[in-house]
């Protein structure tokens, strides 16, 4: 999977920051994947200069502003071509 997909299948479910995409990254998902934010950062850039998301900033008190993502109805259409494009997982023994 790439990391593109990655960060539309994690948008799919919420709108989310550069920095909670990292923290979801460190947690969970660090199982079977690891990402910087110098990984993540530019990939949203691209993501949003495709149009298969949009970002919105928040004012915050005594902090910068931060930049929610949230997936376009063009970014739900790019992860269900690229699910379906999947071969399926097959459980089948190995022989030797």
């Amino acid at each position: 999977m790439s990391l593109r997909h990655g960060l539309l299948g994690l948008l799919t479910t919420w709108e989310a920051s550069g920095y909670d995409i990292k923290q979801e990254f460190d947690g969970f998902v660090s199982v079977f994947w690891h990402s910087n934010l110098s990984q993540i950062y530019p990939e949203l850039a691209k993501l949003e200069n495709e149009g298969l998301i949009e970002s919105r900033l928040v004012t915050q008190v005594g902090k910068p502003d931060k930049k929610l993502y949230q997936i376009t109805e063009s970014g739900k259409a790019e992860m269900i071509r690229w699910l379906s494009q999947l071969q399926p997982f097959r459980n089948e023994k190995i022989h030797f």
